[in-house]
Formats: C-alpha cells, sequence, structure tokens
C-alpha cells in the first residue's frame, strides 16, 4: 500500500502506510514543510502500517524539532508511543 497525505485546515492526515517504501516520500514532504517554515501538525491515526524504519523516521523527527524553531506535532492515539520512545533514539 502507498501513503497519501492530506492537509485539512493546517493539520496533516497521513494515510496509508509508513514503510521503508514510503519512508523518504514522508520526510521530503515534511522537509520541505519545515524549511518554508511552516507548522506540521501530523495526525498518524490512519496509517495503517509502520515498521522499523517508519518509527525511526518518527522519533528522529520529534527529536530534531524539540531542538529547532519548527513546530512539529504527532497527534492521534498511535503518537502516545512514539512520543514516550523519543529518548531512546
Amino acid at each position: 500500500m502507498s501513503l497519501e497525505i492530506l492537509e485539512i485546515n493546517s493539520t496533516f492526515y497521513a494515510i496509508g502506510t509508513l514503510t521503508k517504501a514510503t519512508v523518504k516520500y514522508f520526510k521530503k514532504y515534511f522537509k520541505e514543510k519545515l524549511l518554508l517554515g511552516k507548522s506540521c501538525i501530523i495526525d498518524i491515526d490512519s496509517i495503517s502500517e509502520i515498521d522499523e524504519e517508519g518509527i525511526l523516521l518518527l522519533k528522529k523527527m520529534v527529536k530534531s524539532s524539540t531542538n529547532s524553531q519548527n513546530d512539529f506535532y504527532l497527534i492521534g492515539h498511535k503518537s502516545k508511543e512514539i512520543y514516550s520512545q523519543t529518548n531512546n533514539i
């Protein structure tokens, strides 16, 4: 399955899979948004599959956002686990 990203009312919705096959697209998409100074609020509840590379990318993005001026947030039920593991990278 692929990954689709929709923006509705300043919230991004990731739909599909965040795996080795889609992680580069996800990273590039949000890197461009952050470089433009855009806040990124990403709802990850519609991600049906996240592999190890997807988890690692989300953790790195959360961790790096705490060290920068950019607003980057993961929301949804699945985000709690990502936030709780950010100290492990």
